[in-house]
């Protein structure tokens, strides 16, 4: 019988893994950056903010960089932008006097933005779906071991999330995934939680050989590539 995923989850700074390949490499990266690659001509870009480490902001500055949308993210974390968003969380974006607050309704509003369709399919709602939803449970667990000291083993309600984590990439472990970019939105979705869960060794994708798969793909996607948070980042998930 296999070790569940969930038991990998370790105490921070451990490790766990080594990283899988990169792709190009990192540019440098300022407090506020553009990463617009803009395609349209004069209006000013619009904000969006967040941090490096948070896969989701890493969601929308892939799309960001796929569209080509004039973009300008200012980094920020979630203590700093308490008063600026209801939901007291990044990533938010401002355009004008337009304020999204959640990761798909930025991405959305990318995507339309250049004519394209946001999650066009039944399937790939599902797929972004579920791997929000494990993304959600690791970072769960991530933030309460962070700041107050308890692991799933410790908590009914943590066990019940690394259970979730678990079940959740095995799902998508079975899933018809690609190997190269680039990538559907579901499918960012899914490298996101990947790619997270690598930087911050919360899981071991051992055994789970089409996301490991997958993940070497989306590795060397530039837009993918060129989002990966930089080593010695800080706390913030």
């Amino acid at each position: 019988m296999s070790r569940p995923l969930w038991s990998s989850f370790v105490s921070m700074g451990q490790r766990l893994m080594p990283k899988a390949r990169r792709g190009e490499s990192q540019k440098q990266r300022p407090g506020a950056w553009d990463c617009s690659r803009s395609k349209v001509g004069s209006e000013p870009p619009m904000e969006l903010y967040g941090s490096y480490t948070s896969p989701y902001v890493r969601q929308c500055r892939v799309v960001v960089i796929d569209t080509g949308v004039p973009c300008k993210l200012v980094e920020t974390d979630v203590a700093s932008s308490a008063g600026k968003t209801p939901t007291m969380r990044i990533p938010f974006l401002r355009d004008g006097d337009l304020q999204l607050n959640d990761s798909a309704s930025i991405c959305r509003y990318l995507r339309e933005r250049v004519g394209q369709t946001f999650l066009p399919t039944v399937r790939d709602q599902e797929l972004f779906s579920l791997a929000g939803t494990v993304l959600d449970s690791a970072i769960n667990i991530f933030l309460f071991e962070r700041n107050d000291g308890l692991l799933p083993s410790q908590s009914k309600y943590l066990k019940k999330q690394a259970a979730r984590v678990d079940a959740g990439l095995r799902a998508l472990n079975e899933q018809k995934l690609p190997f190269a970019g680039p990538l559907s939105d579901a499918e960012i979705r899914i490298a996101c939680l990947l790619g997270w869960g690598r930087f911050r060794k919360r899981f071991s994708i051992e055994g789970l050989d089409n996301l490991a798969r997958f993940l070497e793909g989306a590795d060397a996607w530039p837009p993918f590539a060129e989002t990966e948070p930089p080593e010695g980042a800080p706390p913030p998930v």
